[in-house]
């Protein structure tokens, strides 16, 4: 299969460059040779993304949500295992004390090492997230307009904002 560079690379505390190709995911390992990630390992689809939260390593691809595995067994790689709900992820973002997860509709947060993807919003099409330290909230950007939450709260707020009607 074609491993064309499909987003920005990621540098991790170990010195290793994660880059997201069309099928799988590499790990540049700045000290050794590059170490390859797929689907022989479990991790299905074109990776999008690439993030660690609390230890733990995630990649959002084109088939889903993928976390990697702790601790193999002496002399066997690594594996990667599809965690939560979406069949398509195209995003990550670490805000406050979770990591959202983006897609299919919905977004999903991981509120703990090793947690599962809770759903917080979902019948929508995000595009964007970013949080604001000031005012203690999350936005969400999505085709029906501008969805916010409490940084701790289990649910996105159902109110919209429709910036279409916002003054400019």
């Amino acid at each position: 299969p074609n491993n064309q560079v499909l987003a920005y690379p990621y540098l991790d505390n170990e010195g290793g460059i994660w880059v997201c190709l069309e099928y799988g995911l590499a790990r540049v390992n700045l000290i050794s040779e590059l170490q390859r990630y797929n689907y022989e390992l479990g991790l299905e689809g074109g990776a999008m993304v690439v993030r660690r939260y609390k230890d733990d390593l995630y990649v959002a691809t084109s088939q889903g949500l993928y976390r990697l595995n702790e601790n193999p067994e002496p002399g066997r790689p690594v594996t990667f295992s599809k965690i939560g709900s979406l069949s398509y992820c195209w995003g990550l973002s670490e805000v406050a004390d979770q990591l959202l997860s983006i897609g299919d509709g919905s977004v999903q947060a991981i509120r703990e090492k090793g947690g599962e993807p809770e759903v917080i919003g979902d019948g929508l099409i995000p595009f964007s997230i970013t949080a604001d330290t000031t005012f203690n909230r999350v936005f969400i950007g999505n085709s029906g307009g501008l969805l916010t939450t409490d940084r701790k709260s289990t649910r996105l707020n159902s109110s919209h904002t429709d910036i279409s009607r916002m003054p400019s």
